[in-house]
């Protein structure tokens, strides 16, 4: 599995119809929703806006959904959600900007012309493989915080939860070839410090 980590964009004419792809990267639906905003605005001249995503839910669920925005059933968002699961993209979208041309495509000139933009688009951008993570949960005395903050920071974690009580409680995701290194940096430099892997 791999993720756009560079956004990449591609433009295509058929019959004074013009198509603009961009593909990018997402880790929400509210995030794409900003995105798209941003993109419809951009190109608010436009006549069909259609789009395509997969991305991991918090919880580990993929989660994929598609628009053809009123171009014909099956001709523009199925076929780039279609290009995205063949390549194995996750975390990532492809919206497909149209400019009517005046000349109706037909369905099959139609499809073609949105595969062939977001296949440009995509080959265009630029990929990271994504990396397994796993969840890990550690508790501490307050007078570790700023030195335990410094270590899972510096490692790229994903920060779940801080919880501040009798002690410090803060549950991180990290990338699983990572998790052994740093589990052994917070034990040396933490004596007190109680440490759960999920």
């Amino acid at each position: 599995m791999k993720y756009v980590s560079k956004e990449g964009s591609s433009k295509y004419i058929e019959k004074n119809s013009k198509f603009i792809s961009l593909c990018f990267p997402i880790s929400s639906l509210s995030e794409f929703k900003t995105k798209f905003s941003k993109i419809k605005e951009t190109f608010k001249d436009a006549t069909h806006y259609p789009f395509a995503l997969r991305f991991l839910n918090k919880n580990g669920t993929l989660y994929e959904k598609f628009s053809d925005s009123k171009e014909p059933y099956g001709t523009a968002g199925i076929p780039m959600l279609e290009l995205l699961k063949a390549n194995l993209i996750i975390n990532s979208a492809i919206v497909t900007v149209r400019y009517f041309g005046g000349i109706k495509l037909g369905k099959s000139n139609l499809l073609r012309a949105y595969l062939n933009v977001a296949n440009s688009a995509l080959k265009n951008a630029l990929f990271e493989e994504l990396r397994e993570k796993v969840e890990v949960s550690i508790e501490f005395p307050y007078s570790y915080y700023e030195g335990v903050n410094h270590i899972i920071e510096e490692k790229k974690t994903d920060i779940l939860n801080r919880e501040f009580g009798e002690s410090v409680v803060i549950d991180f995701k990290v990338p699983k070839e990572l998790k052994n290194s740093i589990i052994s940096e917070l034990k040396n430099s933490i004596p007190m410090i109680k440490i759960q892997e999920k």
